[in-house]
């Protein structure tokens, strides 16, 4: 199979992934704590992920040299991720899906504030367009039926959506660090954060619930493998695109096992959110590319004069 296809056939599985464990988590929620299923959850991942590294880069998965980087990426990571479970307990899951979603557009946003990257015109207007999705789906006058439990889970989900902005901050700074390196130190970081606080909330886990602990986990740490490879073999921009079908997985799965529907202003939230991303990812496309040519046209400029100069002399 041609990378592209194989690339895309590969993120397509983990989206649909993600999506599962999603509904998964949010079932398990009406019985667990957050912290309790972070924990056991990101223990079963550990599984799939160290295989993985093992397999691409061997015993160079162990050496960190990063270290205070890769600590501040655990801490964002766990933040992030309890707020998600956290959320998802009250959210509907297509809605849920949306707000968080704009990650990438904070992205975009802290790359400006935190790195000093530019952001042109186009860009911010993306960017303002995608916050804009986001405040319609989340109004309760549009949505008619929000809650004061509702709004909170909605923001919950945001800060959720920065957090996780910010740990792909610290990834792009850790570049020289291999990115098994990075999945392995940060799902085992997790479970040694975690492993202080669980006498907080934990509770006893029913033995059929162990399965369901286990295909979270699992799916979780195989779904983020399978994204890696994808990410490896095709191109981001190609890919890009692809990462939205989350949002009708989402959708699918809110409606079949939780029973949600949602209105007009959450698909023209999602609309204008996923054309703001979409655009964003094109405009790098660009961007790249344009650099790309300008490298090649500099090289063979170089060369030509070289040749030239040898000629003369």
């Amino acid at each position: 199979m041609h990378p592209k296809w194989h690339g895309i056939l590969l993120l397509s599985t983990a989206v649909a992934i993600f999506a599962g464990v999603d509904a998964l988590t949010k079932f398990l929620r009406a019985d667990y704590a957050a912290l309790q299923m972070l924990f056991i959850a990101m223990g079963f991942s550990l599984i799939p992920v160290t295989l993985q590294g093992l397999w691409t880069q061997g015993r160079e998965l162990f050496p960190l040299r990063r270290r205070g980087l890769m600590a501040l990426q655990v801490i964002l990571g766990a933040g992030s991720q309890l707020l998600v479970y956290w959320s998802l307990k009250t959210l509907p899951l297509a809605l849920f899906s949306v707000i968080v979603f704009t990650a990438p557009l904070f992205l975009i946003l802290f790359s400006w504030l935190l790195l000093g990257e530019k952001i042109g015109p186009r860009r911010a207007a993306a960017v303002a367009l995608g916050f804009l999705g986001v405040v319609l789906a989340t109004l309760p006058e549009l949505q008619g039926v929000g809650t004061a439990d509702l709004n909170l889970a909605a923001l919950a989900a945001l800060a959720a959506a920065v957090t996780y902005a910010l740990v792909l901050i610290t990834s792009n700074r850790m570049e020289d660090e291999g990115t098994g390196t990075q999945g392995f130190y940060n799902t085992l970081g997790h479970v040694a954060l975690l492993w202080p606080v669980l006498f907080l909330e934990w509770q006893p886990v029913a033995g059929g619930d162990w399965g369901w602990f286990a295909a979270l986990g699992i799916l979780s740490g195989t779904g983020w493998v399978m994204t890696v490879h994808a990410y490896r073999i095709a191109a981001a921009s190609l890919l890009a695109s692809y990462e939205y079908l989350y949002l009708v997985w989402a959708g699918i799965f809110g409606y079949l096992f939780f029973g949600e529907l949602l209105g007009l202003a959450f698909w023209l939230a999602a609309l204008l959110i996923v054309g703001s991303g979409l655009y964003l990812a094109r405009r790098e496309h660009i961007e790249t590319a344009a650099l790309h040519r300008a490298g090649e046209l500099r090289s063979k400029a170089g060369k030509k004069k070289d040749g030239d100069a040898g000629t003369g002399a």
